[in-house]
């Protein structure tokens, strides 16, 4: 049985916002009545909405701030990876901000020496080591500070996946170098907002929401309940122009004239999904749009394009039902009806890279007329292969990545020169 590392025991912390007296301070409450522990080789994520209190406790965890109530018990040594250039001196070097950075995690003059170079190496920032720390854009002191972390040998990491998001390699280098470690024992607390890091290197999960531990259990459950939460305040926040996260989409209006649409054209039912039916999606599930849509009258045909879009609200690529007259004339007694009409398609595993995406629905009434548009307002998820992990391409921004068949065969290398 692995042996407890971090007990965590009815935990809270307050925040006076306004004094007004003993009795009347205003006060908020960033987390209330924590409670889990952390065993040796365990990787725990923690996932929640903005404001669910995750910062707040990983800051109590590095001792950064202490708690309000309830106790924090930590067997070994931390690092923690939680804001750029914490602790640093602007005056110093990157050399010089790596010895006391390190001195203070606990480690030894000896220690230092014989880990430096490798944190140097890591951190990717050789060229500029000796430039005073003062120079360093923002993400060359987050290298920094990660690769002194990763490299204190710590029992437990303590990481804010946010500070890492903007550079794609080096995230990379951070989570393959976290589950080198994990045969030999490391553990770790890791936030994040992104589902596949979760997914791809904790064992388990908590999950927090106004300041309250919700769940807390194996990654899978908990990443469940996480990304299928609350599809109505997703919709909700479409009209603030925001999109919810999902690991599928299922989206539904009964019949009245609050769905989607015009006068028309409604839309009654949106679905993506595996072919099997799974509730998360990987590289290798072939999966399922449906739109089910209700169509007034019989004299027009109703033309649909899908438009696919990255996180960061990039255009990929789009679709159409029917590029053609001649494709439409073929199925003119489907356009001749009216009431509930369906469209579907089955986008082929490996076509998607692991991601977050969203798709934009475009109507039209034959094929000149645009009549309404509809940005969904949850994004699905497609999770990395269960089958074959990617090295290469893990460390680029990649998202359309489909499966062709190679021919490979020994050169004929005069044959070549001709």
């Amino acid at each position: 049985m692995r042996r407890e590392i971090l007990t965590v025991k009815n935990v809270s912390k307050n925040y006076i916002l306004e004094r007004n007296g003993t009795n009347s301070d205003v006060v908020f409450r960033a987390l209330s009545d924590i409670s889990f522990d952390l065993h040796q080789g365990e990787i725990l994520g923690v996932v929640g909405r903005n404001g669910a209190g995750k910062s707040t406790l990983l800051k109590i965890l590095s001792g950064i701030t202490k708690p309000s109530n309830g106790s924090v018990c930590i067997y070994g040594r931390t690092a923690s990876v939680l804001d750029n250039g914490l602790g640093f001196h602007e005056e110093f070097t990157g050399r010089e901000n790596i010895y006391v950075s390190a001195r203070l995690m606990g480690l030894s003059k000896k220690e230092v020496n014989n880990s430096v170079e490798k944190i140097i190496e890591f951190s990717g920032i050789k060229e500029f080591i000796d430039v005073p720390l003062k120079k360093y854009s923002t993400g060359m002191q987050t290298r920094l500070s990660t690769a002194i972390a990763l490299h204190t040998n710590p029992d437990i990491l303590l990481i804010d996946e946010q500070i890492l998001s903007g550079d794609f390699a080096f995230r990379q280098s951070v989570f393959d170098f976290i589950q080198s470690k994990i045969s030999s024992g490391i553990s770790a607390v890791m936030v994040s907002h992104s589902p596949n890091d979760l997914i791809n290197i904790c064992s388990t999960c908590l999950m927090l929401e106004k300041g309250n531990l919700i769940e807390y259990g194996t990654i899978g459950s908990i990443l469940k309940k996480y990304i299928g939460q609350s599809l109505l305040e997703g919709i909700k926040n479409n009209e603030k122009g925001n999109i919810q996260n999902q690991s599928s989409i299922n989206i539904e209006w009964k019949g009245d004239e609050s769905a989607p649409g015009t006068s028309k054209i409604r839309l009654r039912h949106i679905r993506v999904n595996s072919i099997e039916g799974n509730e998360l999606i990987s590289m290798d599930d072939d999966f399922k749009i449906k739109i089910v849509f209700e169509k007034a009258d019989s004299n027009y045909s109703v033309q649909l394009h899908v438009v696919f879009y990255d996180i960061f609200k990039n255009v990929l690529f789009s679709t159409d039902v029917f590029s053609n007259r001649e494709e439409e004339n073929l199925h003119s007694k489907f356009f001749d009806s009216k009431g509930l009409m369906c469209y579907e398609v089955i986008i082929p595993k490996h076509f998607f890279y692991k991601g977050e995406y969203s798709i934009q629905l475009r109507f039209g009434t034959n094929i000149e007329t645009e009549e309404f548009v509809f940005m969904v307002p949850v994004r699905f998820c497609i999770f990395e292969s269960r089958k074959q992990k990617d090295y290469i391409t893990d460390s680029l921004p990649i998202y359309i990545r489909p499966k062709f068949t190679w021919k490979y065969y020994i050169s004929d290398v005069s044959y070549a020169e001709k």
